[in-house]
């Protein structure tokens, strides 16, 4: 059985926690920080203290773009897992990279493209022949619909619908609840029905 490392303790942590005994897969989680000493789940032993040797593969359990690869960059040495839930459909047809995590209840289409580092949260949904780039975030119950495309580091807010066919750029943040009915360029914000 492979061995496990769970980087991060808080909420994304507790949702993987639950994909992982399913699993039934060895694991132990480390918190980059030592602000509690609290063990994060009822039977769990949190480690402060790390030997890579120890461990076969990594899971990056923390939210946010870039966070999420520097993490990842940090212990390059250990090859790193996909986290898919039981619950989640995911077609056989899609491409999806390494290190992402897809939770409960979500869907991913045929001949959806996923680079790596994907967080595909509760309820979200990638329709089919669109793109994602490397580490976005795709919050609770937002929606992707056919042929979007999507740019590096994008965050897609809870409860977000981008239309078919629209490209949205690196670095963008689209908000909660936002209608993207257009091409967005980098490094913008943008929020409202429709989106600006």
């Amino acid at each position: 059985m492979r061995k496990i490392l769970v980087i991060g303790c808080g909420g994304l942590a507790k949702q993987i926690y639950e994909i992982l005994i399913s699993f039934d897969f060895d694991f132990k989680f480390h918190d980059e920080t030592t602000l509690t000493d609290r063990h994060p789940f009822l039977g769990q032993e949190k480690i402060y203290s790390i030997n890579l040797k120890e461990f076969d593969s990594l899971v990056v359990a923390i939210s946010g773009t870039e966070v999420r690869e520097k993490v990842r960059e940090r212990y390059g040495e250990l090859p790193v897992e996909n986290i898919v839930s039981k619950k989640a459909s995911v077609s056989p047809l899609a491409d999806v990279g390494d290190n992402s995590i897809i939770l409960h209840n979500t869907v991913i289409e045929p001949d959806a493209s996923i680079e790596e580092g994907l967080m595909l949260n509760v309820g979200a949904q990638i329709h089919h022949d669109s793109t994602v780039g490397k580490y976005c975030e795709i919050a609770p119950a937002a929606i992707l619909l056919g042929g979007c495309s999507i740019g590096d580091y994008a965050f897609i807010g809870a409860n977000a619908t981008i239309l078919p066919n629209v490209k949205i750029g690196n670095n963008v943040k689209v908000g909660a609840g936002a209608v993207v009915t257009k091409n967005i360029s980098d490094n913008m914000t943008v929020k409202g029905v429709p989106a600006k």
